[in-house]
């Protein structure tokens, strides 16, 4: 390629950038931890977002979880932490010869931030533990639905429900970037 050939080519890159290829951002790994005080479950599905479902349309129970804080994540120092409502789909779900379950889950929840506020939205499992049947476990997948600080991300959580003293701790692990 020639010497001019080649300065047309760059400057043909250079000024196709403003008029419509961007340069895509870079995923930045984050993780955030989110606790609470579980309410007791009431019979109906949550009526938040995405917890907003029974598939089965059968049986499903509502748990809202109050007093929820968060720590790390990329919304900045978190403020609130709010419309946090899990759903229990307890009509279908595993279960083995000694009854220990687990059942489908729909959780939503928004991040409120000094940078951003997000809506998270998941779907998982809710197990009864083997060892100690004062504990469940929760797990699945989860993704940033909405942000006013347009990031985009998803990544697995995985936690705790003390049924005991009703706290509940969640842990996200996941990218995001900018949409």
């Amino acid at each position: 390629m020639g010497r001019m050939n080649r300065v047309v080519a760059v400057m043909a890159f250079t000024v196709s950038i403003p008029f419509g290829i961007a340069l895509a951002s870079t995923p930045k790994q984050f993780v955030e931890t989110v606790s609470g005080t579980a309410s007791a479950p009431v019979a109906g599905q949550c009526t938040q977002g995405f917890s907003n479902q029974c598939p089965s349309g059968d049986t499903c129970e509502c748990v809202t979880v109050s007093n929820a804080n968060a720590k790390g994540g990329e919304v900045g120092k978190v403020t609130g932490v709010s419309n946090f409502d899990i759903t229990i789909d307890t009509s279908i779900g595993t279960k083995d010869d000694t009854d220990f379950t687990c059942n489908p889950v729909f959780v939503t929840f928004e991040l409120e931030g000094t940078k951003d506020t997000q809506t998270i939205n998941s779907v998982g499992a809710l197990c009864k533990s083997l060892s100690n049947h004062q504990i469940e476990i929760i797990g699945g997948g989860f993704s940033i639905a909405s942000s006013l600080g347009t990031q985009i991300g998803n990544g697995l959580f995985h936690g705790t429900a003390n049924l005991a003293t009703q706290k509940l701790v969640i842990k996200l692990t996941g990218t995001q970037e900018s949409d």
